[in-house]
């Protein structure tokens, strides 16, 4: 019985502590973009918009990458027999699995 007590304090002690250090992640990266963004619009005032395209750009690939590369296919229907229509389905799934 103690022990589910502290898994739940521990639990409600390191989730808040993680969202925290994701969003202090996110405002150190946006921070450096900007700050970045703003040498290069020093240089050139094109660059600095490109910049900002392509550095915003970039992440939301990647979240899109990741989660296509994680999430599983729907399983289908597991087959009856051998000669059923849903065979070949069941088939193609596996292919991807492995």
């Amino acid at each position: 019985m103690q022990v589910a007590v502290m898994k739940k304090k521990i639990n409600s002690l390191l989730l808040p502590l993680a969202v925290a250090g994701v969003f202090m992640v996110i405002v150190f990266t946006v921070n450096q973009l900007l700050l970045l963004a703003s040498f290069l619009g020093t240089i050139h005032p094109v660059a600095k918009y490109l910049f900002l395209v392509i550095g915003s750009l970039l992440p939301v690939y990647a979240v899109f990458s990741c989660f296509r590369f994680f999430s599983s296919p729907s399983k289908p229907v597991l087959p009856e027999s051998e000669t059923s229509k849903q065979i070949q389905n069941y088939l193609d799934y596996l292919s991807k699995c492995i």
